[in-house]
């Protein structure tokens, strides 16, 4: 997994953990911290039951936990917690300053936590556990697992008390509470409340539980980590779920909060007040605050898609011993050999499976999706049984590849399938059959790409002959949500020297690209406008560049340097800039016989691609010679694009 990297020294603890006691195993690479963790389990050699098993259960699983420390890292983290003000652009000079002398290493909690640090940490988790209503329901390997430990992934410790901190600070939003579920869903609505979803410049690791609450800032990973800890504190068992990647969607993964129970895994949806099972995946599905028209013409559906879910834990998983490809790549390697990873996919209601016959393979095998940018990923593995590479806990609608690894390199095992609600479908493309295709873009379409469309709705173009607009005529005013290429036939009577796209008085001007045409030819012209720090981005040529910090009801005007002709405007809203556009260079991609062959290159001269003689059935990705990494697989269905 991403920024989940264990030292091969302490992953050897878990192969002689088999074969003598694992306490012991892990007071062996204390070194000079021996003692200190000696004394604890001395201290609760004759204790009650549940603090003696957790001070044997926190020792036990120490080892190979740790935190990056140096002294760029120190150097952050006291500018963050200090400062008055925080903004992102602030936060990235002060780590760009940083991280060029950033010589980070690993910090072991079994070689550095103290006597008063572990036994305050007990203390404070089974007094707190115990006073619970739900303690008595839940098992005490769940308290051990989810509700016990100090750390939640690679977050420096904090300091001593930090449980009772948070404890005091938040309590009182339980008060009372007899349900746990709903104790969990109370307190994770006030804190995705307080702790706002902020980049913190840049900076690549975990704060503090402390600092992080001091902050209540960051990205996803930072507010999930935060509220895991809160809740812990509050002797609520919760775990931070993660998906390395999505499986359809970026390169970027999402992390969240689950309530673990005996009887299974329960999440908060978007404003619901109590946890429940099989929830839909936390940002999964995109959302916006303007409502689309229900005859929008784009399908605004799509959604991001797990290919498995991961939990981090504290204790150790004993099946990262079992991985021994010797064949793979250093990252799977690393993401497989992970003891503190335990995926927990069918705890979220995804269980089919599949078999895949091989005579050919005899080692291990994998499913891979597809990682824009990066080609196929692996995101499980499997052995062969008796022929068979049996995948189970399989989510429907994802398009897998099997897979093995010869020498580091993956090599395709069999054609890419996916999951229907009516069974598995196989893109095994057909070079005989061949088809023409029509493409308008190289990545899903998705509300994340029209967030800002809607500001257009109440803007107008008005022209003028003076540059104050004095004296104007209104050309075209918007009453629908934009698309990403807007057409306007003008019928003006007369010429115009000024024309200015002026955005409803509550709205931004969020567009990228203007065109005035007269008789057919765009016109040259000069950008200004108050409020707008960059005006010139609407003329520049470019659909993706937009108008940057643009005040609410600020437009835009354009100089034409003498009064002319106005019969069209074309009109591009600020757009994720994965559409086909004009003057670009693309290549189209089939996946035949295991691996990617292109079957056609031009340089495009409008707003779709049409490729002659392509191979039907298969999967296809576009590819953008002149720049752009975001580009998905697709399927061609009916004479459409069909993202999965």
């Amino acid at each position: 997994m991403k920024h989940i990297l264990i030292l091969i020294s302490f992953l050897h603890i878990l192969f002689i953990a088999a074969s003598c006691d694992q306490t012991k195993c892990s007071l062996e690479y204390a070194g000079e911290n021996t003692s200190e963790l000696q004394k604890i389990l001395t201290l609760y050699s004759d204790s009650i039951p549940i603090k003696r098993q957790s001070a044997r259960f926190i020792i036990t699983n120490m080892a190979g936990h740790y935190c990056y420390s140096s002294s760029a890292i120190d150097a952050y983290r006291d500018l963050i917690v200090n400062a008055n003000t925080l903004t992102s652009p602030i936060m990235q000079d002060w780590w760009d300053s940083l991280k060029q002398n950033n010589h980070a290493v690993k910090s072991y909690d079994i070689q550095i936590l103290s006597f008063d640090f572990i036994h305050n940490n007990i203390e404070q988790a089974t007094e707190v556990w115990l006073k619970t209503p739900w303690h008595n329901n839940i098992s005490d390997g769940i308290f051990f697992d989810y509700v016990l430990p100090y750390r939640v992934k690679d977050e420096p410790p904090s300091c001593i008390g930090w449980r009772d901190s948070l404890y005091n600070r938040y309590h009182h939003i339980i008060d009372g509470i007899k349900d746990v579920k709903i104790a969990f869903g109370k307190v994770h609505k006030h804190l995705l409340e307080e702790f706002q979803i902020h980049n913190i410049g840049g900076y690549p690791y975990l704060l503090s539980t402390m600092d992080a609450g001091k902050m209540k800032a960051g990205q996803c990973i930072h507010r999930s980590a935060y509220i895991v800890a809160v809740m812990r504190a509050l002797g609520i068992p919760a775990a931070l779920d993660i998906v390395d990647s999505w499986a359809n969607f970026s390169t970027n993964g999402h992390s969240w909060v689950a309530l673990v129970t005996n009887d299974g895994t329960y999440t908060v949806e978007r404003d619901d007040s109590i946890a429940r099972q099989f929830n839909t995946i936390d940002a999964s599905v995109f959302h916006i605050k303007d409502t689309l028209e229900a005859d929008f013409p784009y399908n605004v559906n799509f959604k991001k898609r797990i290919s498995k879910i991961w939990r981090c834990t504290f204790s150790q998983n004993s099946s990262s011993n079992d991985y021994e490809d010797e064949e793979a790549d250093k990252s799977t390697t690393c993401k497989f050999r992970n003891p503190f990873i335990q995926e927990v996919t069918r705890d979220y209601g995804y269980d089919k499976y599949i078999n895949i016959f091989s005579l050919r393979h005899r080692g291990y095998a994998y499913l891979c999706t597809f990682l824009t940018g990066h080609d196929w990923s692996p995101v499980t593995y499997t052995k062969n049984y008796i022929g068979y590479f049996s995948f189970t806990d399989i989510p429907d609608s994802v398009i897998f590849l099997p897979a093995y690894f010869k020498k580091g390199i993956i090599k395709a095992l069999a054609p890419p399938f996916v999951i229907t609600p009516n069974g598995k479908k196989v893109f095994q493309a057909d070079t005989v059959l061949l088809q023409t295709m029509t493409i308008e873009r190289k990545y899903p379409f998705s509300l994340i790409a029209a967030k800002s469309w809607p500001q257009a709705k109440g803007a107008y173009f008005e022209a003028s002959n003076d540059s104050d607009f004095n004296t104007t005529d209104t050309l075209h005013r918007f009453k629908r949500t934009p698309v990403f290429r807007n057409e306007i036939n003008i019928t003006a009577k007369k010429k115009y020297r000024y024309v200015r796209y002026h955005p409803h008085a509550r709205r931004h001007a969020y567009i990228s690209e203007i065109e005035i045409f007269s008789s057919g030819k765009r016109l040259n012209c000069k950008a200004f406008g108050k409020g707008i720090s960059n005006p010139e981005a609407c003329i520049d040529g470019d659909t993706y560049s937009f108008l940057d910090k643009a005040k609410s009801g600020k437009g835009v005007r354009l100089d034409f340097g003498q009064p002319e002709t106005i019969d069209k405007i074309v009109l591009y809203p600020k757009n994720d800039g994965n559409n086909v556009v004009a003057g670009k260079h693309y290549e189209l991609f089939c996946f035949v016989g295991g691996q990617w062959k292109k079957y056609g290159s031009y340089k495009s001269d409008g707003y779709t691609l049409v490729f002659k003689n392509v191979p039907s059935g298969g999967l296809y990705r576009l590819h953008c010679v002149d720049g752009g990494n975001e580009e998905q697989i697709f399927s061609y269905e009916n004479g459409h694009q069909v993202w999965w």
